[in-house]
């Protein structure tokens, strides 16, 4: 497993914080929960993109590094680490994934699964708008939001 550690301005404890203090942790929490549910959706916070499919399954990436972390599978919350602190955030990364056409494929352990019907076309604009954010000075944006 790979270990990162970034800084983030959040709380770790999940019992006393509130959902905007964990918003890592909340977030790959209600994301997994909708797969269980079988709902797709899409989020990002900074450059960690996190989504479900319909068929039960949810994943977190960090698409700088290619890291996956897989949240749900087959409607079921799967266990993962994510800590958060007021400082910093971990997470335990446990596989890798790359994009390839209209095929997501995951790495773990040097063994590939490929992934069919799943919002490629959508992970790949949402990388590309992170990228173009990062890559814009932010006296450049102001203009473009009106």
């Amino acid at each position: 497993m790979k270990k990162r550690k970034l800084q983030r301005a959040r709380k770790s404890t999940r019992d006393t914080g509130s959902k905007e203090d964990t918003i890592i942790t909340t977030t790959a929490e209600n994301t997994a929960l909708a797969a269980t549910k079988g709902e797709p959706t899409i989020d990002c916070i900074g450059n960690f993109i996190f989504f479900s499919t319909p068929s039960g399954e949810a994943w977190m990436l960090d698409h700088r590094k290619n890291y996956a972390l897989r949240l749900a599978e087959n409607y079921t919350v799967l266990t993962y680490r994510i800590i958060e602190s007021s400082e910093r955030f971990q997470v335990e990364w446990k596989e890798r994934f790359r994009l390839e056409g209209d095929l997501f494929i995951a790495i773990y352990k040097g063994e590939e699964t490929i992934f069919r019907e799943y919002p490629v076309e959508a992970l790949t604009g949402l990388i590309g708008l992170i990228e173009e954010k990062r890559k814009t000075p932010p006296s450049s944006l102001s203009g473009k939001l009106h």
